[in-house]
């Protein structure tokens, strides 16, 4: 009788777990949870809305991506770097490459785009920040 019971408990946890992998790669799919990052973060401070992004942190590993809306016409994005290394990509909707750089300094730059693009800085202990603004 005991063993049953465990069985049916262990059953109905793995279904909840289960449940719960489900509802959140459905969330994942229509764009409700945000995902597009890996790595380590320290300090990080980061703001986003729908056609901004900003970060600061004194320590950056991995990789970042926002996918930001805009009228179409130019994507600003300012860098500051007080150390380590930061690439930046922005890709159109196609996922064509309009604009990527590596090895960032502190310095901004203006890309040319169209609908919505995708953002993505990669950082190697990169420690400053960086904001985008798409208007």
């Amino acid at each position: 009788m005991q063993n049953s019971k465990k069985a049916k408990s262990w059953k109905a946890a793995l279904l909840m777990v289960l449940a719960f992998f489900l509802v959140m790669a459905a969330l994942a799919a229509a764009g409700l949870v945000p995902m597009g990052g890996s790595g380590l973060r320290i300090g990080w401070q980061e703001h986003k809305w729908a056609g901004e992004w900003s970060a600061g942190y004194s320590y950056f590993l991995g990789t970042r991506s926002a996918r930001l809306q805009g009228e179409g016409g130019t994507v600003h994005i300012e860098v500051e770097t007080k150390g380590g290394s930061l690439a930046v990509t922005v890709k159109d909707e196609s996922g064509a490459e309009l604009f990527a750089r590596q090895g960032l300094e502190t310095a901004s730059f203006d890309v040319q785009a169209q609908g919505p693009v995708t953002v993505s800085f990669t950082a190697k202990g990169h420690s400053g920040g960086f904001s985008v603004r798409y208007a």
